[in-house]
């Protein structure tokens, strides 16, 4: 645990970033592109994402419908809900992403599973970790750039769809953690 540590530190002070610390229970991917977007005050775009995907929503996932209703309303009058609640409406807009995308997700190692099952189980659940597919999903739905400094000094970067419309996202990957990285000023 130390040695691991000690990456992360080393990893976060070569790049001239901060670390912010991000709660680890499976959710910590999806938990640290919601911090970015609250570090920046992107309420707005937000709430313009739960706008245009309500309907989609209450269609796709009547399951969700309350959960979503509560988020947008938290975003409408100006904050952020609460964390196992944000991180839900972020999963059931990339579940309803992909699935009306699908085309551009063929390549997902389904293992005998449909589409529909596959996001189901390894996106709409609470605490499952985040695939490079539906990080891909995540750039994409966000329309951001996500940059994953990983722990062997790697990073790799996954390009939402159209021009970006904010800073890029970066997250450190320790090999079984993530966590919000910021630009030092």
């Amino acid at each position: 645990l130390e040695q691991l540590l000690t990456m992360c530190a080393e990893a976060v002070t070569v790049k001239n970033f901060t670390s912010i610390t991000i709660v680890g229970d499976g959710s910590c991917f999806w938990r640290s592109i919601l911090a970015h977007f609250e570090k920046y005050q992107l309420i707005d775009y937000l709430r313009w994402l739960a706008d245009e995907y309500r309907e989609r929503v209450f269609r796709s996932f009547p399951e969700h419908q309350e959960l979503y209703q509560e988020v947008l309303d938290a975003l409408t009058c100006g904050y952020f809900p609460l964390d196992k609640q944000l991180v839900m409406f972020l999963k059931v807009i990339t579940a309803i992403h992909i699935l009306e995308k699908r085309q551009d997700y063929r390549y997902i190692p389904l293992d005998g599973l449909t589409l529909e099952e596959w996001v189901a189980q390894f996106v709409l659940e609470y605490d499952t970790w985040a695939d490079h597919e539906a990080i891909k999903a995540v750039a994409d739905v966000m329309n951001i750039n996500i940059h994953i400094h990983k722990h062997t000094r790697e990073t790799l970067i996954i390009k939402g769809v159209g021009r970006c419309a904010f800073a890029d996202v970066h997250v450190f990957y320790s090999g079984t953690h993530y966590s919000l990285l910021l630009h030092q000023q």
